[in-house]
């Protein structure tokens, strides 16, 4: 899956949606938009957990990154960009509402009846699993194992040290491991 993911990927593509949106050239954001929604929304719910709240940080973000695509500067590394303003959205929400709502149990099967890859069992397996992490722990492993990211590039995003990321993996795997362990 990681492999997918940051294969599917191509920063020099993302880099020229955004200078067409500099340009005001709407096809760089409906391209933008195609390659990257599911990345967004994804990192978006591990921070919300909530699909409507997701939905508008995802839109919320978008506006962000058309208005500061003019001012962006390339640095090979257009997705890490886009999820920091998608982050910092997501904690301003959360900051504006001071509370975390979970998905329900009902949310997460419909949400994965939705997605193609992979069968409703596994999927709802995989999320009671993520569910057990905590957020901090669960953003970690969704930006490693789903997104193709390296851990330092994820202190960058997340804007921690590489030691405090690297832990809190190596925490999770253990936990997911030993959730993986009771269930066989």
């Amino acid at each position: 899956m990681t492999d997918f993911c940051k294969e599917g990927i191509d920063d020099v593509l993302l880099d020229e949606c955004l200078e067409e949106i500099a340009s005001d050239n709407m096809d760089g954001f409906r391209k933008l938009y195609e390659l990257t929604s599911h990345i967004l929304y994804g990192f978006s719910l591990s921070i919300v957990k909530d699909e409507y709240s997701a939905q508008d940080c995802l839109h919320d973000s978008y506006i962000k990154i058309i208005e500061a695509a003019k001012t962006y500067v390339s640095k090979s590394k257009p997705l890490a960009w886009m999820l920091t303003i998608t982050r910092n959205t997501c904690l301003q929400r959360l900051r504006e509402n001071k509370k975390q709502i979970n998905l329900t149990e009902e949310q997460w099967i419909l949400q994965a009846k939705e997605e193609d890859d992979v069968n409703v069992v596994d999927k709802e397996f995989l999320n009671q699993c993520l569910n057990q992490l905590d957020d901090k722990e669960r953003q970690v492993i969704i930006l490693h194992s789903l997104t193709g990211y390296k851990f330092k590039e994820i202190a960058q995003i997340l804007k921690l040290p590489l030691s405090t990321v690297l832990s809190r993996h190596n925490r999770a795997i253990k936990k997911l491991q030993q959730i993986v362990k009771q269930e066989e």
